[in-house]
């Protein structure tokens, strides 16, 4: 593993200790503990370079992609973690990233295990910066398969019951409690 704030962190220290022996102490105390609850983190972190090439992630992100070790995927392009339908997507999204465009900083996207199956997270995100320049970006996931499969059943039912509805002739009202709308179905007339 790398650590990918070292730069970063250096410069900090020397523009704001200045090798003042408590405060370096203080310093080095909170980079341990930063590192710490990165690396200890349910939450899966990544850091992902300019050209794409994954340059970090911690053991939660690992367990969530079905790896071993970081060492299996560490140097290889993220688009090997990537469903084959979405990989234009996920271009797309870590592109903005990079950009900071905040429609993109933030969502729900699908993964490729190593395994093969395809599973779903929560993403929020960032680009990294050496300067002026960004290097890459990174962020935490987190699973929400179970979720994001549930509502896809749900969809499915849902048009499912719309479909019956409108061949029964049926229709259906719908009150929601917390904002007060009312909500007909075409068919609802005909009750």
């Amino acid at each position: 593993m790398i650590n990918l704030h070292k730069d970063r962190c250096e410069d900090l220290r020397a523009k704001e200790f200045e090798g003042d022996s408590t405060d370096e102490y203080s310093y080095t105390k909170d980079i341990k503990r930063y590192k710490t609850i990165v690396q200890e983190s349910n939450a899966g972190y990544f850091f992902i370079d300019k050209n794409g090439f994954i340059r970090d992630v911690n053991q939660a992100w690992v367990k969530l992609y079905k790896y071993d070790s970081s060492d299996e995927v560490i140097g290889r392009h993220f688009s090997v973690i990537q469903q084959f339908g979405d990989q234009e997507a996920a271009t797309k999204f870590v592109a903005e990233i990079m950009k900071g465009n905040e429609s993109y900083l933030t969502g729900i996207f699908s993964r490729r295990c190593k395994d093969g199956s395809i599973c779903y997270h929560s993403y929020s995100s960032k680009p990294v910066f050496d300067g002026n320049e960004v290097i890459g970006l990174e962020g935490f996931i987190l699973d929400i398969t179970e979720r994001q499969l549930k509502t896809e059943v749900l969809c499915v039912s849902e048009r499912q019951f719309r479909k019956a509805e409108a061949v029964a002739g049926f229709g259906h009202w719908e009150y929601h409690l917390d904002d007060q709308l009312i909500f007909a179905s075409k068919g609802a007339s005909n009750i």
